[in-house]
């Protein structure tokens, strides 16, 4: 009697195969129970979807354990690719999983069965041979017709976010579907012209334009696990060169990695079919290939983690535009939760060529402060303006063709070297570093060459009107406006407006270098940059033309005590008043109005002037130098009408000692006696309120008559104030 039996089923299914999982189980178990094989459900193991190229299938490690016990004696598959599409891999399996462990495995279509020992090695090569060359020989043809169907502008894969899919009348697919072709998506598309604004113009970081995507509410990018967007996912999109209109077909090639079992994507040298679709263009040349020039510069950012403080706003329009002069490299944001920037480079040297950090609000508030300054008070911008304007005008449309030839030659020039590194990355690790580094650099400087040739050639044809001084004048205001507005402003969304005023102006670099001291709070950092104010206001105006700018100095630090009373000290000054007086007058100490003098002087490139000489012009100068001097009269009027000298400085709009000063002077030019200001106070009568205790105001009795002439007050007055004072006077 022959003993019972038992079966295991395995079947894959292929998304480039005819057979479905359920024919393949199907001819599987008919065969079996023809052969009397009993196969219970749990040995059913199938892998659906899934190349046969791939080890890593649950299917096979069902198979595999249960081929290690001993319910199974019979492995039935429909075909030996079933099992591997190498045929090395699938005759290693069946030897090593199923033949060692004197087990049958038989294979119905392909007509082999193990347990003809004598033969059946020599059919599962041939015929696994023959497996491997049937499913290899469809590629060219299923590559011929996605090419087709590519050159039709057809749907025949996933779509780039950004487009969708628009039915065909009367066109059918070759599984009966309605065939449908690429449009752009109003919606995705969208967002996509956001995420390039954000990134190019705004200079917003790629993990706060993801961070925008979700809160905002954009649909989900393709292929993403979690249907979220991530670095990644925005990185993919800021790079896909589909939203300009050129369409590529087969720009890459699957290669099949044995050891690893996976697919990697390997690039071509040149894609299979290229195509131009204006149609679909979303994106203009000039802002995708600045964002490939700024992708290729910032390629060494990796997202930190997050700081502990995330109530402090932190602004991020100078991001990138400030460079170290030692090493040309961007400043990086850290050091106490993010507040400061500074130089990685450096901050790794024991001698590093910037010692200090830089607050990151305190330079975004004095750079745009300075721009604004220049602006605002540079009286000949409208002239120079609209001459520049001018010139633009009567060259537009003719863009320099050698300029524009040279530019095409740098740029096959810098593909030629890319192309070599990514041929011949070197040996060794350091090797491939290097490379990378170099790679990085010439990516970045092929980026910036195609920006100015799609600038030139857009600029071609193009006519310019040459704008009057009322719309520079506009410009400037909204300029300043920007400018000033986020310099002082915790609003991120200002902060974009100001940074593409700062990249056309400062022509996106900063370069910082030490100041003072290389020590703690010995030293500082200066940003020094050529502003372009001209260029700015002329491409408000659609004009483009350049501008070799002036070159500009901030200290990055917070201004001393006496910057505060600067002005005021030079205003004084400028009256003719002395240091000493100024200071009274401000309620300062002396040496602070020396300093703030001098500050005032330094801080707009001025000579200082010398206070020794000063002093001795005014000791000659008129009378009508100082400010007592010229008040002097009229406080004497106030002063013989019996007001104080409080009530005088009130009146007066001056200080008290400045009217002290002018009624004495008023009296010494009279040849009167100088003034006594207690010996006044008690010739008044009656005394002024304000002038008088509440206790004096209890003994001191009203005048009995009102005094008529002068000589009258002074009497009357003497004799109340002797008997004032005897009043006041203590007994002894």
């Amino acid at each position: 009697m022959v003993p019972l039996q038992c079966g295991a089923i395995y079947a894959r299914f292929s998304t480039k195969h005819q057979h479905s999982i359920e024919d393949q189980v199907r001819k599987c178990l008919e065969w079996a129970e023809q052969q009397g094989i009993t196969v219970r459900p749990e040995h059913i193991f199938t892998d659906e979807g899934i190349t046969g190229r791939s080890s890593r299938r649950r299917g096979l490690e069902g198979l595999r354990q249960a081929l290690e016990g001993k319910d199974v004696d019979v492995v039935i598959a429909l075909a030996t690719n079933r099992l591997f599409r190498k045929a090395y891999k699938a005759a290693q399996f069946v030897e090593e999983e199923i033949v060692d462990r004197k087990k049958r495995a038989v294979f119905i279509d392909s007509n082999i069965d193990t347990a003809d020992e004598d033969r059946w090695r020599q059919y599962f090569q041939m015929q696994s041979m023959m497996d491997e060359f049937a499913a290899t020989s469809t590629v060219g043809n299923i590559r011929a017709s996605l090419e087709g169907l590519f050159l039709q502008g057809r749907v025949f894969g996933s779509l780039t976010f950004g487009y969708t899919g628009q039915e065909i009348a009367g066109v059918k697919t070759r599984n009966g579907g309605t065939a449908r072709k690429v449009v752009i998506d109003p919606v995705t598309s969208d967002w996509v012209k956001k995420a390039f604004v954000w990134f190019v113009e705004d200079r917003q970081p790629i993990l706060q334009i993801a961070h925008r995507l979700i809160t905002e509410g954009a649909p989900p990018p393709p292929h993403v696990a979690d249907g979220r967007w991530s670095q990644g996912a925005v990185r993919r999109l800021l790079g896909n060169e589909r939203y300009t209109g050129s369409w590529a077909y087969g720009k890459t090639k699957s290669t099949w990695n044995n050891a690893k079992s996976y697919t990697r994507q390997v690039p071509r040298d040149k894609p299979l079919k290229t195509v131009q679709r204006e149609d679909l263009r979303i994106i203009d040349d000039v802002m995708f290939h600045k964002a490939q020039e700024i992708l290729a510069a910032n390629r060494h950012q990796v997202a930190g983690r997050k700081p502990h403080d995330t109530t402090m706003p932190r602004p991020k329009l100078l991001n990138g535009l400030l460079y170290c002069t030692a090493h040309d490299r961007a400043l990086v944001v850290g050091a106490n939760y993010g507040r400061h920037m500074f130089c990685p480079i450096c901050k790794k040297e024991p001698q590093p060529a910037l010692y200090s950090v830089l607050p990151r609000e305190l330079a975004h508030r004095q750079i745009c402060q300075t721009i604004a300054d220049l602006i605002q008070h540079d009286t000949g911008l409208v002239d120079l303006a609209i001459a520049a304007c001018q010139r633009y005008a009567e060259a537009a449309g003719k863009p320099d063709p050698d300029q524009l030839e040279a530019l095409h030659r740098k740029k096959a020039s810098l593909t030629v070297k890319i192309n070599f590194i990514l041929d011949a990355p070197g040996e060794t690790d350091a090797d491939r570093a290097e490379s990378k580094k170099k790679l990085q650099v010439l990516r970045a400087e092929r980026s910036a060459v195609l920006t100015q040739i799609a600038e030139m050639e857009a600029a071609s044809g193009r006519s310019a009107a040459i704008p009057t001084a009322d719309q520079i004048h506009q410009g400037i205001d909204e300029v300043a406006d920007v400018l000033l507005r986020a310099g002082e402003s915790k609003d991120p969304a200002q902060w974009g407006a100001a940074r593409r005023v700062l990249e056309s102006v400062t022509g996106g670099k900063i370069v910082v270098s030490q100041q003072g001291e290389a020590k703690a709070k010995r030293g500082w950092l200066r940003g020094t940059f050529r502003v372009r104010i001209i260029q700015l206001l002329a491409r408000q105006c659609a004009c483009d033309c350049r501008d070799d700018g002036v070159e500009v100095s901030v200290d990055f630090r917070d201004p001393p005590p006496e910057a505060a009373i600067a002005e005021k000290v030079k205003t004084m000054f400028d009256l003719g008043m002395l240091y000493k007086d100024i200071a009274k007058q401000l309620n300062v100490y002396r040496p602070l109005v020396p300093k703030a003098l001098k500050y005032w002087f330094t801080s707009r490139g001025l000579p200082v002037p010398d206070g020794r000489l000063r002093r001795f012009e005014l000791e000659h100068a008129t009378p009508n130098a100082y400010v007592f001097q010229q008040i002097a009269e009229e406080a004497l009027q106030l002063y013989h009408q019996g007001l104080l000298v409080k009530q005088i400085a009130e009146q007066l709009d001056c200080h008290y000692i400045t009217a002290t000063k002018a009624v004495h002077h008023a009296q010494v030019q009279r040849g009167l006696a100088p003034l006594d200001g207690r010996t006044r106070l008690a010739t008044l009568s009656p005394r002024p309120a304000d002038s008088i205790t509440s206790q004096e105001a209890d003994r001191i009795e009203p005048p009995s008559s009102v005094i008529q002439d002068d000589s009258s007050v002074l009497t009357s007055g003497n004799t109340a104030g002797d008997t004032r004072a005897e009043e006041a006077r203590p007994a002894a």
